[in-house]
């Protein structure tokens, strides 16, 4: 099979060219010719014989169109299709803290099956698994990305429309960093980080600064769920009993502070909120359909913050509605 594009081209033919080397299909004279516009926000792919078009309102919708037309190229010569995207983002989250770390060649294989199904976002789920410098312990042994990765990562994706943008942990789940006895000063608990010191305040800092960097996009995710064990190590050593919440919104205003310094848009996951409103439940109290953050509680969640739910089990629409 071959293509051979007309109109306005510059901004998709790099990304275009990596699918059609994928797919084997040639670009160049003698094949079927493809008209490229913009359109009014559809996607519109069709072909009649051996004059073809594309449409599309957004970037990462010409991947998703040129994938329908070879798709169907190879079964017709004859067809028109049209297609209203349903969500303004939709890609998946890879979780890239357990067991191997993918590498970028293997990443760029999974961005290019994401442009072809016309996903436009990825994020990147990184506990330890990027480089911090002055830290030789986040990521030990751990198959972590240097800055290079990810930027190399990032350039990938942006020529198909796809956003990428870290999510890392910036209290909990850090089970892996904290276990190495020369970090022990960061060690609340097994997993969490001992907030509300100096040095904490400042790996926090350098923590959002390297995992942002290497991206355009302004979107970072700082993680904060499962931090049951929070205050109950040496936090509790040091300062007593304090509530669970306090302890976390004082820890959220300090993230959010070397966030809103850097210009990026914040957004956590929101299990903690649910489970402290419910009196500090499991993730039974999370799932809890009539589970709600009282009012006084509500006030103190910072609004410049995005509240992320997760769900790894629930299947059915009528799971997600409430009415």
């Amino acid at each position: 099979m071959k293509f051979r594009f007309a109109g306005a081209v510059s901004d998709i033919l790099p990304g275009a060219q990596l699918l059609l080397d994928e797919l084997g299909v040639e670009l160049g004279e003698g094949g079927v010719t493809v008209e490229i516009a913009l359109s009014e926000g559809e996607l519109q792919v069709g072909r009649e014989h051996t004059r073809a078009y594309i449409r599309y309102g957004r970037k990462h919708q010409f991947f998703r169109g040129l994938g329908l037309l070879i798709q169907h190229s190879r079964h017709s010569d004859t067809f028109h299709l049209q297609e209203n995207q349903q969500f303004d983002q939709i890609g998946p989250m890879f979780d890239l803290s357990r067991n191997a770390v993918l590498t970028v060649d293997s990443f760029k294989l999974m961005l290019n099956k994401m442009a072809l199904m016309g996903m436009n976002s990825v994020m990147l789920y990184m506990e330890d698994t990027y480089e911090i410098e002055g830290e030789p312990y986040f990521g030990y042994m751990r198959g972590r990305y240097t800055q290079a990765e990810l930027k190399e990562i990032d350039d990938y994706a942006d020529q198909f429309g796809i956003e990428a943008f870290p999510s890392i942990q910036t209290l909990a789940h850090l089970e892996e960093f904290l276990k190495w006895e020369p970090i022990k000063h960061y060690r609340d608990t097994k997993g969490a980080l001992l907030v509300g010191g100096e040095q904490t305040d400042a790996l926090i800092e350098r923590m959002i600064e390297a995992a942002s960097a290497p991206f355009r996009s302004n979107k970072i995710h700082i993680g904060m769920d499962e931090a049951e064990e929070l205050g109950r190590g040496k936090y509790l050593d040091h300062n007593g009993y304090v509530s669970r919440f306090d302890i976390m919104i004082a820890h959220l205003e300090k993230v959010l502070a070397a966030v809103r310094r850097r210009g990026l848009k914040p957004m956590m996951w929101s299990d903690m909120f649910l489970k402290l409103a419910s009196g500090g439940g499991g993730d039974a109290a999370y799932y809890d359909k009539e589970a709600s953050i009282p009012e006084e509680m509500a006030r103190q969640i910072p609004k410049d913050v995005d509240i992320v739910y997760w769900d790894y089990t629930h299947m059915e629409p009528e799971d997600y509605e409430k009415v």
